[in-house]
C-alpha cells in the first residue's frame, strides 16, 4: 500500500485483531461507526475491499446476499503492532 492507513482502516484492522482475526462485514462496520440501522454503509465495504487489495485482509467465499467473513493476514497483523 503506497499511502498510510486512514483512521477507520486502522480501526477495522485492530478490531479484526481483537476478534482473533475473523469477523463479518456488519461487525467491522459497527465497530467503525459505518452502519445505519441494520444496513452497512457502502463506505464499509469499499474500505474492506481496499484493505483486501492491499493484502491486509482476506475474504472467504460468501453466498450471494450474505455478509462476507473477513480474516486478518500476517501483513494486517504487522500493520497494527504496537
Amino acid at each position: 500500500m503506497n499511502r498510510p492507513l486512514t483512521f477507520l482502516e486502522h480501526r477495522a484492522l485492530f478490531y479484526l485483531k481483537f476478534m482473533c482475526g475473523h469477523a463479518m462485514t456488519w461487525e467491522i462496520a459497527r465497530a467503525c461507526g459505518l452502519i445505519d440501522g441494520r444496513r452497512c454503509q457502502p463506505e464499509a465495504r469499499y474500505m474492506l475491499r481496499r484493505l483486501e487489495r492491499a493484502g491486509y485482509v482476506a475474504r472467504g467465499t460468501t453466498p450471494a446476499g450474505h455478509y462476507a467473513c473477513w480474516s486478518l493476514t500476517d501483513t494486517g497483523r504487522k500493520a497494527v503492532q504496537p
